[in-house]
C-alpha cells in the first residue's frame, strides 16, 4: 500500500513539474503552487505528505534556470 502511494505521489510530482515548465510567468508557477496546495484535502490523511512533495518540487523549480528567465508577471493584452 505505501508503494503504490509513493508511486501516485511522484507521478503527480512529475505532472506538477511539467505544469510549472510550461508556465510564461513567476506570477503564474505562484498560482499553480496556490491552487496545487488548495487542491490537497485538510481532511486527507497523506496530506503533510503530499504538501510536502508539493513544497519540494516548487523549490527545485524555483532554483532551476528556467524559473529565472521567466518575467515576474505575464504580459497582458492592452484591450483587456
Amino acid at each position: 500500500m505505501l508503494y503504490l502511494k509513493m508511486q501516485m505521489l511522484q507521478r503527480s510530482k512529475e505532472m506538477l513539474k511539467r505544469r510549472l515548465k510550461n508556465c510564461k510567468s513567476k506570477e503564474e508557477v505562484n498560482n499553480v503552487m496556490h491552487n496545487e496546495i488548495n487542491m490537497i484535502r485538510k481532511e486527507d490523511p497523506d496530506r503533510d505528505m503530499k504538501l510536502k512533495a508539493v513544497l519540494k518540487a516548487e523549490k527545485e523549480f524555483k532554483k532551476s534556470g528556467d524559473f529565472r528567465r521567466l518575467p515576474d508577471e505575464k504580459k497582458r493584452n492592452p484591450g483587456n
